[in-house]
């Protein structure tokens, strides 16, 4: 397997999201990486760093850091993949591209929830309260549980997690909300879900967090921002977009219902269209459009901010905002909404002060 390359250059790798990425040190110069920000994913054959933005296929990788001409990257790929070699290009033969074309005009499809899912409010069972502490040691209120369906499983692959459902609103006419994608979290401090060992003590048995598995016609976390609907259809005419579910929801006003969760640092293309389309042509019912865009991302992101307020900038007022320590959900509602008001409105301006102040 590829992965063993990786591991053999790179040392030891630590499991992402999903089983199919695996996160090492970005090596490519410059880059000065040393919290695992170079995601390979294992089934795309892709990598990408989020410290200095470098993307390859396994292919370019084996270039990039051997140093060595396509063609003996290629040689050097086939001996740690099985035989298997990358296309020269995506799209190189017709057949190739019919397929591609074809998956891009297909509508993509949503995750069920675990068969194991239960609701964790009303309270009932030790599972379901354990759940239930666990949400409250992230600021989550009661209401934002019931709104959300936040959920648990009390046995099975996804036992000892919340589930957090992304929740859609599929037609706005007759009000029809679907779960278009979910996220499943280790109820533990610590990265994983845990047993106890023979000494009793607490062990890791697998990831932080755990998405469903999908492929390339299913919903990814990219496809989705959390709780955008629900914003809109309450009327605001602002958003406030943050990393994670927990970060929306501390946030927004109102406990978080203007709060927005993009799953990451990045805002993806169709992340991007789902903003815009409520920028351009508002909401179907309500008539009301978005017109302001908050950015409060983790503090150690605040290039990334920047990026993205350069990028929505062009279609709807964007602020950034610089919160002192953390994340959004560790600083606490309170403290977000003094970062809001000292918000600042990005312009082109912004940008070169930015990097005068750095």
């Amino acid at each position: 397997m590829f992965l063993d390359y990786m591991e053999t250059r790179l040392g030891s790798s630590i499991p992402a999201s999903g089983d199919t990425e695996h996160r090492f040190d970005c090596p490519m110069h410059g880059c000065g990486d040393t919290r695992h920000r170079l995601y390979y994913h294992h089934i795309k054959k892709l990598m990408h760093c989020y410290n200095c933005g470098y993307s390859a296929n396994e292919v370019k990788f084996v270039m990039d850091l051997e140093g060595v001409t396509k063609e003996k990257a290629e040689e050097i790929h086939k001996e740690w993949s099985e035989g298997e070699a990358l296309p020269e290009a995506p799209y190189e033969r017709l057949s190739e591209k019919l397929y591609h074309l074809s998956l891009a005009d297909l509508p993509k499809q949503r995750h069920s929830l675990p068969k194991e899912y239960k609701t964790v409010l009303p309270l009932g069972s030790l599972k379901s309260r354990e759940s239930y502490e666990y949400l409250l040691s992230r600021r989550v209120v009661d209401s934002q549980i019931i709104k959300h369906r936040f959920g648990y499983c009390p046995y099975g692959e996804y036992a000892n997690r919340v589930v957090l459902p992304t929740i859609e609103v599929s037609n706005w006419v007759k009000y029809e909300e679907v779960v278009a994608y979910w996220q499943a979290r280790s109820i533990y401090k610590a990265i994983g879900a845990k047993k106890t060992d023979e000494s009793g003590n607490k062990v890791s048995t697998g990831l932080k967090v755990k998405n469903p598995q999908g492929n390339l016609v299913t919903v990814d976390k990219a496809d989705v921002v959390f709780n955008l609907d629900f914003a809109m259809g309450m009327g605001y005419t602002w958003i406030v977009l943050g990393e994670g579910i927990f970060d929306a929801l501390c946030a927004g006003v109102n406990n978080g219902e203007n709060g927005a969760a993009l799953m990451g640092k990045e805002l993806s293309e169709p992340q991007e269209e789902k903003i815009l389309r409520y920028v351009s042509n508002g909401h179907p019912v309500l008539k009301t459009k978005l017109e302001y865009v908050f950015i409060m991302l983790d503090s150690d992101a605040y290039e990334w901010q920047i990026k993205m307020a350069e990028k929505l900038s062009t279609k709807v007022d964007t602020f950034v905002c610089k919160i002192p320590y953390g994340d959004p959900n560790e600083c606490g509602n309170e403290i977000c909404q003094q970062v809001l008001l000292e918000a600042e409105r990005y312009t082109p301006f912004f940008k070169i002060r930015s990097k005068l102040v750095k």
